[in-house]
């Protein structure tokens, strides 16, 4: 009888502040809104998906701020199964986990690291030339996960675990390029390593234009 009361008391209340039309056919409950037209919920356990009725595509209607999506191994793969086919991801910006103090072992990428004396000397000879300045402020590095041993649990890569990672800390890279850094709820921070794309072409093409100015004059010298 309490069970009754409760599911009744359920559906009223749903009814009312969705002030919806629940209805359930083939394993599926269907809640008709005049906002988002009509769509359909499946439930198993934890997981709601929304299907699109009149939509290019599925968008989840829901209150989250910042929605995110789980599963039972350490990827997400995005895959048409019925064509064995991976698929493309549209978005605006890509950030990847990159915080320092979920790595370990983080060495530096240089063979003889330098010092920032040297850091410093070089950036004088190249004051005229911003892009490589900030390029050469940068400490690409190589290290490991912390978490290495539960994530090599479920690794998509067929390699034994211990593999060395490449990259930069993200607190180094947003003292130079904060745009490239963004920051999780919990504190974690994340690099768009995209952003450093067009920083390193700035740089080659600066370069470039001082290696010819360079050899114009050696030119002129040999000349004379």
């Amino acid at each position: 009888m309490k069970k009754a009361i409760f599911t009744v008391l359920f559906i009223i209340s749903v009814t009312i502040n969705c002030m919806a039309q629940m209805t359930y056919k083939d394993g599926k409950l269907t809640v008709g809104r005049s906002l988002y037209k009509t769509y359909t919920t499946s439930w198993a356990g934890w997981a709601h998906y929304w299907g699109s009725s009149d939509q290019n595509g599925i968008k989840m209607h829901i209150h989250a701020a910042d929605p995110r999506m789980s599963t039972t191994t350490n990827k997400l793969v995005f895959l048409d199964s019925d064509r064995s086919m991976y698929i493309d991801l549209y978005c605006r910006t890509m950030y990847q986990t990159s915080d320092e103090k979920l790595k370990t072992n983080i060495r530096s990428l240089r063979t003889v690291p330098a010092s920032r004396s040297t850091f410093a000397i070089n950036i004088s000879q190249v004051q005229s030339n911003p892009i490589t300045n900030m390029v050469l402020k940068l400490n690409p590095v190589k290290y490991h996960w912390k978490d290495e041993s539960e994530y090599e649990k479920f690794n998509i890569r067929p390699v034994r675990s211990g593999v060395e990672e490449y990259g930069f800390l993200a607190q180094e890279l947003e003292a130079i390029i904060p745009g490239a850094v963004a920051m999780t709820d919990e504190g974690d921070r994340l690099v768009n390593y995209s952003a450093l794309i067009p920083v390193l072409t700035g740089a080659i093409q600066e370069l470039t234009e001082r290696i010819a100015v360079l050899e114009a004059k050696l030119a002129a010298n040999n000349i004379k």
